[in-house]
């Protein structure tokens, strides 16, 4: 399961991944340098409509090294035959593995786009598609043994408006910040005395 940051801070970032992956009662491991922490299902922000979820990662629950995270940015539209560059997580018997794979978009259409970089099967579990620049341009949603569909940046953008019912990216990332708090402290409500 592959999820993309959009919201980072020196507390906390905000994460997002494909909705369909998270099962009802699962939890969810999310490992950093040696440590990890659990996230359970209900946890987890979303509309019941939209394609992502989000989570949040708690720097004081997980300390990580904050000058090695950002948060994406988000690209323009793509066209026929740009470059992009597909994210992708192998995970081998000891170690995990980021897999980035270059190729070019093949189709655009209203929404998504086609491109040809596809890692695996796995791609379409919510895989990023960078530009050229690094940039946010699609994630994955579809993949068939070849040519992979992917959410083209505009609907990205819809998409994480819909979990907190947003009308504009900016309301969204305001709704993210101030949710954080309240995340955090329900979080907190759940563990079990005296446990870490």
């Amino acid at each position: 399961m592959v999820g993309t940051i959009v919201l980072a801070t020196p507390h906390f970032c905000f994460g997002v991944l494909r909705r369909s992956l998270i099962q009802e009662d699962g939890i969810y491991t999310i490992k950093c340098d040696g440590q990890s922490i659990e996230i359970k299902a209900e946890d987890f922000v979303s509309s019941h409509h939209g394609f992502f979820a989000g989570f949040y990662i708690y720097h004081n629950k997980l300390p990580y090294d904050i000058k090695n995270v950002a948060a994406v940015e988000f690209g323009e539209e793509v066209k026929l035959f740009d470059v992009v560059n597909l994210c992708d997580i192998t995970v081998g018997r000891y170690k995990m593995f980021i897999d980035i794979t270059d190729g070019h978009v093949m189709d655009v259409r209203v929404g998504d786009f086609v491109h040809n970089c596809a890692h695996s099967l796995h791609t379409a579990n919510g895989s990023p598609v960078f530009s050229k620049d690094g940039e946010l341009v699609g994630v994955c949603i579809l993949n068939r043994q070849g040519p992979s569909v992917a959410l083209d940046a505009a609907r990205i953008k819809a998409e994480l408006m819909m979990i907190h019912e947003s009308k504009t990216l900016k309301e969204f990332f305001g709704v993210v910040r101030e949710s954080a708090g309240i995340a955090e402290a329900s979080a907190a409500a759940t563990v079990q005395p005296g446990a870490q």
